[in-house]
C-alpha cells in the first residue's frame, strides 16, 4: 500500500494536500490542554510510587495515550491498542514472532474504526481524514489507516526517544 513515506509526486504531493486540511495547527494547540492532564496523571502516579522508570512510565505511556485521542480511539479499546503498539515499535527480539499478528490486529482494527468513522463521526482525527475533500478529491479508507499507521509510529517512537534522550542531555 502506498503511504506518504513511500511515495512519490504527484501521489505524495495529493496526500499531503488533503492531510494538511484535516491535521492542522489548530488540532494541535487544541490537544495541549489535554496533554498536559495525561502528563500531570502520569507524574502523579510516578510521584505516588515513589520511584520511576523514565520510559515505562512516562515516555512511552503519554504519546500513546495522545496519539488514541488524537485518532479517536475510544477508551475501552486503548488496552488493546497499547499492546498491539508497544509489539510494533518494541526492539525486543522476544517480540518478534507477535510482529506479524499484531500488525494484522491493528490493522484490522484501524480498518474497522475508519469505517464507523464514517457514520459515527466524532472530534477525531480520523473522522477529519475520513470527511476531508478537496477539488472532488479525497482520501480512501486504506489511507486513512495507513496514515493513521505513520502517525502513530513517527508520532510515538519520536517523542519516547525525545524524552529519553532530553532528561539524558539535561
Amino acid at each position: 500500500m502506498a503511504h506518504m513515506l513511500n511515495s512519490d509526486p504527484p501521489d505524495h504531493t495529493r496526500l499531503r494536500k488533503l492531510v494538511v486540511r484535516a491535521f492542522t495547527a489548530r488540532r494541535v494547540r487544541e490537544l495541549r490542554p489535554r496533554t498536559q492532564e495525561i502528563t500531570d496523571a502520569l507524574l502523579d502516579e510516578v510521584a505516588a510510587k515513589g520511584s520511576a522508570d523514565l520510559i515505562d512510565d512516562l515516555a512511552f505511556p503519554l504519546p500513546i495515550t495522545v496519539i488514541c485521542e488524537l485518532l479517536g480511539v475510544p477508551t475501552a479499546d486503548r488496552d488493546d491498542f497499547r499492546r498491539w503498539t508497544s509489539i510494533l515499535v518494541s526492539e525486543d527480539e522476544e517480540l518478534l514472532p507477535q510482529l506479524q499478528d499484531s500488525f494484522e490486529q491493528l490493522s484490522a482494527y484501524m480498518t474497522d474504526l475508519v469505517k464507523r468513522k464514517h457514520t459515527d463521526p466524532d472530534d477525531g482525527l480520523l473522522s477529519a481524514l475520513v470527511s476531508v475533500a478537496e477539488g472532488g478529491d479525497s482520501l480512501d479508507d486504506d489511507e486513512v489507516v495507513w496514515m493513521a499507521f505513520l502517525l502513530l509510529v513517527a508520532g510515538h517512537e519520536t517523542t519516547v526517544n525525545l524524552i529519553g534522550n532530553g532528561m539524558l542531555a539535561s
